[in-house]
């Protein structure tokens, strides 16, 4: 607010001068979602199918906290998290693809991720009762004709950032910089 005094006469008279911010309308950008993807390519895209994709959107959906930092939707939110623990790019990458920011993507795989661990216990169940143990060698057995398997570890090589020494340890047999992690794969 800026005050202007002009005398006219013996009339002193004060204007005060307004400045009216104007704010660039704002756009909305059309988001890219599994829900726009065919069955092949979420597979393809995202290394898992469709009904996999929804069973994680509901999981996160039902963790979504209202008027979060970000304020994706969360079809998207789960769209870029799949797609960064898929394809083991940087957060850059996946932010320049999908047409949103990198502070958008990190926000996204730390709700997806976050909501995922809050409901592990429930989808990741490892064979307790002689029963389930059983049933699971057996399946091991008609599946991959191994006996006696409860369990699996899978690994996968994960792309990260040349550390500042030994950098050259960290070089995959493509020349990417990356790390060897494991999971269960039941």
């Amino acid at each position: 607010m800026l005050k202007c005094s002009c005398l006219t006469g013996s009339t002193k008279m004060e204007y005060i001068i307004v400045r009216r911010r104007t704010y660039a309308e704002r756009v909305y950008r059309q988001r890219t979602s599994y829900l726009g993807m065919t069955e092949l390519e979420c597979r393809n895209k995202l290394h898992v199918p469709r009904e996999v994709v929804q069973v994680v959107t509901r999981i996160v959906a039902s963790d979504a906290h209202p008027g979060g930092t970000c304020a994706l939707p969360v079809a998207v939110k789960v769209t870029v998290a799949l797609t960064f623990f898929a394809t083991g790019s940087f957060q850059h990458t996946v932010a320049t693809v999908a047409g949103i920011s990198q502070r958008a993507v990190s926000s996204a795989i730390h709700a997806v991720t976050s909501s995922l661990v809050r409901h592990a216990n429930e989808h990741i169940i490892f064979p307790s009762t002689p029963e389930s143990q059983l049933e699971t060698k057996q399946g091991f057995l008609l599946k991959c004709g191994f006996p006696g398997v409860l369990g699996a570890i899978d690994c996968t090589r994960v792309q990260l950032r040349a550390p500042d020494t030994q950098a050259i340890t960290y070089v995959n047999r493509k020349g990417v910089h990356s790390i060897n992690i494991q999971g269960p794969h039941l």
